[in-house]
């Protein structure tokens, strides 16, 4: 690119001479700009109401009978269930058997636990955004992991109790990953 010469200065300062800059405001937000924060921050208050702790009242939980929904950390080999009172047994029953439509599926492979824990949350918003009812999680088997005990599939299986939305989950069927994927039902309130 070549240098500017006095002359060509000369010549830009002549033709500006005449022109007024403009007066130096305070930028005005476009309506969508102003859309697009107010969907931010819609958002933002979903992912902290996603994040809201469930009280942990026995009367309120339905543990399987495995208890494998605890905080207990579980192997490469269990198998991951979990469900809320307003869980009626055919949903229950038609969820563990992936009977129903998978709307959405997270891939967690490759991930660090908290990016993992970020992915999932983020799932879970856009699913509700989108009055979606039924994901299907990867997690992996997690057969590099220290003590047979994978990091992910722990992530899963403590993080998805806590989220008030998530009505159940449980470990997929063969033909969707099994015991290195999890179901999750959805409650649309």
């Amino acid at each position: 690119m070549s240098k500017t010469t006095p002359e060509d200065q000369d010549l830009f300062r002549q033709a500006m001479s005449d022109v007024t800059p403009l007066q130096a405001k305070t930028p005005r937000l476009s309506q969508e700009s102003t859309r697009t924060r107010q969907a931010q921050a819609a958002k933002r208050r979903a992912f902290q109401r996603l994040r809201q702790p469930v009280q942990n009242d026995a009367s309120e939980f339905d543990f399987d009978q495995s208890g494998l929904a605890s905080t207990q950390p579980v192997s490469q080999h269990a198998s991951l269930a979990f469900k809320r009172a307003p869980c009626d047994p055919k949903t229950w029953k038609k969820l563990k058997q992936g009977r129903f439509p998978v709307e959405t599926t997270l891939d967690l492979h490759g991930m660090t636990v908290a990016q993992a824990e970020q992915a999932i949350l983020q799932c879970l918003q856009d699913a509700l955004a989108h009055r979606e009812k039924q994901l299907l999680i990867i997690h992996g088997k997690g057969y590099n992991a220290e003590d047979n005990l994978p990091k992910l599939k722990n992530l899963v299986n403590q993080l998805l109790p806590t989220c008030p939305p998530v009505l159940a989950f449980c470990s997929a069927q063969p033909k969707d990953g099994g015991l290195g994927s999890v179901y999750v039902r959805l409650r649309l309130d």
